[in-house]
């Protein structure tokens, strides 16, 4: 990536665009905000989840689609929301709940849903490979799966300011690089509020330039095998 596409005109504009718009970031819904705080507790209950399903229907379909998928499935599908999260278990709920959360936030962009939605997918595919490589050692799975999953959110929101100014959008290449420069520091700001782990915070905003901390580098690492699985003939990422 060089020089003059990272330091470009857009990169300045996004910039001061996420600067300005700070206070019109989307929220969490109260539904999903509580979710979160009950994935954190270490008396997690599934059920006081499926009751949350009840009042929010994105929770009970990913609820129901988890537990109907070809991973958890049985054999006998399932069509109530208590049922899907005994089925799925703390742990199980616990992720769904993670990547009900990260979907809520990922703006539909029509120029750019294609990359948005490469984004997503590669942040499940970090989140599940940096929950293994945390298991290796005495890294937290549950904070590695987190922050593999939120490291790339707020690639969503620089989409979406820069396909509010047509200008700057007709070359998809310095968009990209644009992105990339600012994704972690706009990931950041939506999730600052969010009750997380500063550990969580942390590994999002260094992801592609971690200290010696052992989550922030389990994710960056993720992150950097993912890339050259996904793109074997590129450049590394900076």
């Amino acid at each position: 990536m060089s020089e003059s596409r990272v330091d470009s005109p857009l990169v300045e504009f996004l910039a001061k665009e996420l600067e300005r718009t700070q206070d019109e970031l989307p929220k969490l819904a109260r539904t999903h905000m509580h979710a979160l705080r009950l994935s954190r507790q270490a008396d997690f209950d599934v059920l006081e989840v499926a009751r949350l399903g009840e009042e929010d229907p994105s929770i009970a379909t990913r609820l129901l689609q988890t537990a109907n998928s070809s991973f958890h499935s049985r054999g006998l599908k399932i069509r109530n929301v208590e049922q899907a999260a005994l089925r799925l278990g703390v742990r199980g709920v616990r992720y769904m709940l993670y990547v009900a959360v990260y979907a809520q936030m990922v703006f539909d962009v029509p120029r750019y849903r294609d990359l948005i939605h490469n984004s997503f997918r590669h942040s499940v595919i970090v989140a599940r490979l940096a929950r293994r490589i945390a298991a290796l050692g005495d890294t937290d799975v549950d904070l590695a799966y987190l922050s593999g999953l939120l490291h790339d959110v707020g690639k969503a929101r620089c989409y979406q300011l820069a396909a509010a100014h047509p200008e700057f959008g007709s070359d998809y290449e310095h968009v990209t690089a644009a992105v990339h420069r600012l994704h972690a520091k706009s990931g950041v700001a939506m999730i600052r509020d969010w009750s997380l782990p500063r550990e969580v915070i942390n590994a999002v905003a260094r992801h592609h330039s971690p200290t010696s901390d052992a989550l922030e580098c389990c994710v960056a690492l993720s992150d950097t095998i993912v890339h050259m699985v996904e793109n074997p003939h590129s450049t590394p990422q900076e």
